[in-house]
């Protein structure tokens, strides 16, 4: 009898941390989130959260709750537009940004480099580029990458037609803009 109680406390326990554990990983990666929303702010970069490009007027969660936590806690960066003094080197700290859908880019120091460090941007919908110095190498990671891209904006890019005309063949669902 005493082993079949002990048994039932450890499953609720294992059952009650279940929570514990979602809420500290979520901290965790509001937390390394925050940082990369300050980074960018600070270089004179803009956020959007996932509420505010869906035309809501509040963020999603009890408002108790987000008084407690943050606006933000419940919500996911989901669209960015970055100064025109970022490098490539400066596009490190988006790796944080797990739900990005949209990147603005245009008429940054950005080059074939610099799209290296967008590799896990796998959900990435919209890139803009235009005004950059990128090429036709940098076109070539998108072939795998970025399969989810359904616009590419490359105007004033040294992107060739060739180049872009064989992107096109490899992203078929996506508009490229020139």
């Amino acid at each position: 009898m005493k082993i079949e109680r002990a048994k039932i406390v450890y499953v609720l326990v294992a059952v009650a941390a279940l929570p514990c554990v979602w809420l500290a990983w979520r901290m965790e990666h509001k937390r390394r989130e925050r940082a990369v929303v300050a980074e960018i702010k600070k270089q004179g970069g803009v956020v959007f959260y996932d509420w505010q490009t869906t035309g809501n007027d509040t963020p999603s969660g009890a408002a108790w709750l987000r008084t407690l936590l943050g606006d933000d806690f419940f919500a996911d960066v989901t669209c960015v537009i970055e100064s025109s003094q970022v490098t490539d080197a400066d596009l490190t700290h988006l790796q944080g940004l797990t739900a990005l859908q949209k990147l603005h880019l245009n008429g940054t120091k950005v080059t074939d480099e610099g799209l290296s460090h967008l590799e896990g941007f796998r959900g990435l919908q919209a890139l803009f580029l235009d005004g950059t110095d990128v090429t036709d190498a940098g076109l070539t990671q998108f072939k795998k990458r970025f399969t989810a891209l359904r616009y590419l904006g490359l105007s004033g890019t040294k992107a060739t037609d060739a180049g872009v005309a064989e992107l096109q063949n490899a992203l078929p669902k996506c508009k490229i803009a020139r």
